[in-house]
């Protein structure tokens, strides 16, 4: 019969797979991988089929931009006469859309309408959070950094490593950690596995978040790295950077 010490130690291991597996569960991850998914290996990075992530943030910064239009000025800014038709244009654009769409166009948010004309009262830079920018900076700034050349991957039941030459990363599925994200911000984060995918969610405290999903493809042969912003409204919500890796030896003979 166990002792009491041995019942204890029982008891304790069983408490912490518990709290381990409702933390992997209540982010929605499994923490055990597939049986016959493996991103173990060496990666080289396709610099072809990845993203240029300066081009994707300039893009997004340059849709979300405001647009001169013609008619007369107010404050250096651009009016347009339009019909009294109510309210029609209500609402903003790009709320809740991740799809790449320009939040510029459409709705009247903070515009003032004087008679049969709305006037631009302010830059719009898309954003329904007042707080975005600030929100995202640490992450818009984290995805401009360039991706290493190569990585390698070690994974194991209790945890993904990822190693290039500069930095090693660890991450323990059904763990909460932190971690500083650039300018001195704090965020929470845990990972695990949704389906085939490793996925890394990191929530700033300021808002915003970032989510890192590892996918194979090809046979095995390709992992794409994709990060996406989230949780605040505006110009960055929705930003996607894709670096895409091919297996420095092929499984395939």
């Amino acid at each position: 019969m166990p002792s009491a010490r041995q019942r204890a130690l029982q008891w304790a291991a069983v408490w912490l797979v518990l709290v381990c597996g409702a933390s992997a569960a209540s982010a929605g991850f499994k923490t055990m991988a597939p049986r016959d998914v493996s991103l173990a290996g060496l990666w080289k990075l396709n610099a072809e089929l990845s993203d240029d992530a300066q081009k994707v943030i300039d893009g997004k910064r340059a849709k979300s931009a405001p647009r001169p239009t013609a008619g007369s000025s107010r404050r250096g800014r651009i009016s347009i006469p339009i019909p009294d038709a109510g309210d029609i244009l209500g609402g903003i654009g790009g709320i809740g859309r991740d799809d790449g769409a320009d939040p510029s166009d459409g709705g009247v948010s903070g515009r003032a309408r004087t008679g049969n004309s709305h006037i631009p009262e302010h830059d719009d830079t898309g954003s329904t959070d007042p707080d975005h920018e600030e929100k995202m900076r640490g992450f818009v700034d984290q995805m401009l950094v360039k991706p290493p050349e190569e990585i390698e991957i070690e994974q194991r039941p209790d945890a993904l490593r990822v190693q290039s030459p500069d930095t090693t990363d660890t991450c323990r599925p059904g763990e909460s950690s932190q971690v500083m994200l650039p300018g001195t911000v704090i965020a929470d984060r845990h990972c695990g596995w949704s389906g085939a995918v490793f996925v890394i969610e990191v929530k700033s405290r300021t808002g915003g978040t970032r989510t890192d999903r590892y996918t194979l493809s090809n046979g095995g042969n390709r992992l794409t790295v994709s990060a996406t912003l989230s949780g605040s409204s505006g110009r960055w919500s929705g930003l996607e950077i894709k670096h895409v890796y091919d297996r420095a030896v092929s499984l395939v003979q």
